[in-house]
């Protein structure tokens, strides 16, 4: 279980732009059993991945007005975090 955890707690990084991210440390102990554990993580999140360049193709029969339009509701911006949310 603890494991998977860890997984997801990297995911989340992942999922926020830091695809380098490590979990460094990860320490589980129980002192007072049956009222909880205390759990530690030390994670690395690395660099931040950046969209370097971006291209947008197959909007080229649209209007100006409508391809300019659809291009400013993108949320990825070059320099900008690569996030999944993206």
């Amino acid at each position: 279980m603890w494991t998977t955890d860890l997984e997801r707690i990297k995911r989340l990084y992942e999922c926020h732009g830091y695809h380098q991210a490590e979990v460094m440390r990860a320490q589980a102990a129980t002192p007072h059993p049956p009222q909880g554990v205390d759990l530690q993580v030390e994670l690395r999140k690395g660099p931040a991945t950046r969209v370097l360049s971006l291209e947008i193709k197959g909007l080229e029969e649209l209007p100006d007005t409508r391809r300019l339009a659809l291009a400013a509701e993108l949320l990825l911006t070059v320099g900008g975090i690569f996030e999944e949310k993206n």
